[in-house]
């Protein structure tokens, strides 16, 4: 465990020598929600000190914190990734839309036959 001091919504950790920041990082992400369930509803969740203190943090070696930050920054990268790729993908969709069915005052839109979508799309 580790030695904490929660004062207005901060908490201190002490004597964090044998842990990689990140992998503390990740590791409170993946309670937070535990955390949530114990916390006093409000606008800012507020904890019990005696709920964060009671929490055992595990400690692989710093090697394998190393490592286990390695794999998930790669994923939380191919997230990212693919997030653009989907943002990209609703914004062509949009721009689609707009082309195949007609504008406000029109009668007929842009693009009207498969073919010309998939000229549209290259």
């Amino acid at each position: 465990g580790f030695s904490v001091c929660i004062h207005d919504g901060f908490v201190v950790f002490e004597n964090l020598r044998q842990i990689h920041e990140q992998f503390l990082f990740y590791f409170l992400e993946r309670i937070e929600t535990c955390w949530r369930r114990h916390g006093q509803p409000g606008t800012q969740i507020n904890l019990n000190s005696d709920i964060v203190a009671q929490e055992k943090i595990p400690l692989p070696s710093l090697a394998e914190q190393r490592e286990i930050v390695g794999c998930l920054s790669s994923l939380d990268d191919l997230i990212e990734a693919r997030e653009g790729q989907v943002a990209a993908l609703k914004l062509y969709k949009r721009g689609l839309m707009q082309k195949l069915f007609p504008a406000p005052g029109d009668t007929a839109p842009v693009l009207r036959r498969a073919e010309r979508i998939t000229e549209a799309a290259t």
